[in-house]
């Protein structure tokens, strides 16, 4: 009997062809596994080998942990993705030292499932999304080959295992705990909750001056520090739908506010390049436009609804 290494390479290799046929033969012989009294758990033990293997190449080749997150709930579905997050936490025991904060952040905030070891991971995951064997056994192979699909992208920080990485980059004062963050926060805020499409322009409008001219005192104060930011940079979501006016609009606030924006539509996202605090600013403002813009869709979706005000106010005036 074939060893259950073997099995996950020919489901996989079978999944990637384009014969369907034998793609559900292969699954069919990772379900009988190998043949010995554990022949299910071998599967599910070498399954999450490889993919933990597989995440561990893609940290070096500029994905982060929110990147792989994005692109399997793109590509696959939220069950799938939830796998990964899994699968995450478990490379996450193995990865060599240092791991920076924010990548332990970005993992934190991706809810996984954080088990002291491996065993039981993929059982766990299926039995809590509620999937049989075969359903499990494919998303899990679907789940490895775009993992080992994805091809390299922009490393915008030092990766867990590299030399950069022990090194804290000194943060901005429009970070968390910024007084000025948190009124840009509020007005934000207020924007996103009103009705009047005038009074929502005029909060952001006030925002992003509160933004520039912070800006202006951060160069000013990185001007005589030796210690100042170093450039770098997010990526944002522009998923469908209307992913090329999200990409539009992140462009644009990257441009108003000293950044550059390159979109890559085949990923679903937007990379933006700028100063730490300039790129806080474009995060907080296209997000919140994306709200106001949902909101502002919504509204007029129900305005032009039969039964609404305004169709009934046309009706009887006809």
């Amino acid at each position: 009997m074939p060893d259950a290494d073997e099995l996950v390479a020919d489901a996989l290799a079978a999944v990637r062809g384009t014969d369907v046929r034998q793609a559900e033969r292969q699954l069919d012989r990772l379900m009988v596994g190998t043949g010995a009294t554990d022949g299910s758990t071998a599967v599910d033990a070498a399954l999450l080998r490889r993919l933990v293997r597989g995440l561990g190449r893609l940290w070096p080749r500029g994905w982060q942990p929110v990147d792989v997150d994005r692109i399997a709930s793109r590509r696959l579905d939220a069950r799938a993705a939830r796998l990964v997050r899994d699968a995450m936490a478990a490379q996450r025991r193995e990865q060599a030292e240092p791991v920076p904060t924010w990548w332990d952040d970005q993992l934190g905030g991706l809810t996984a499932d954080v088990r002291d070891d491996d065993r039981g991971v993929l059982a766990g995951w299926a039995t809590r999304e509620g999937l049989d064997r075969v359903d499990a056994l494919r998303t899990a192979v679907d789940v490895l080959a775009l993992v080992e699909s994805l091809p390299p992208i922009a490393v915008l920080r030092p990766p867990p295992g590299s030399t950069g990485a022990a090194t804290p980059r000194a943060a901005g004062t429009a970070r968390s705990g910024s007084p000025m963050l948190d009124r840009v926060r509020a007005l934000l805020a207020k924007a996103e909750s009103t009705t009047f499409p005038a009074e929502a322009e005029a909060l952001t409008g006030k925002a992003q001056e509160l933004i520039a001219r912070h800006s202006i005192d951060e160069a000013l104060l990185a001007a005589g520090s030796t210690t100042g930011d170093l450039p770098g940079g997010v990526r944002l979501s522009t998923d469908p739908p209307y992913a090329g006016a999200k990409a539009l609009l992140v462009q644009e606030v990257a441009a108003a506010n000293r950044c550059e924006a390159v979109w890559s539509d085949d990923l679903g996202f937007t990379t933006v390049l700028g100063w730490p605090a300039d790129l806080v600013a474009v995060e907080l403002l296209y997000t919140s436009l994306l709200v106001q813009a949902t909101a502002a869709m919504l509204r007029g979706r129900a305005e032009r609804r039969p039964g609404s005000g305004r169709c009934r106010g046309t009706t009887r005036s006809g």
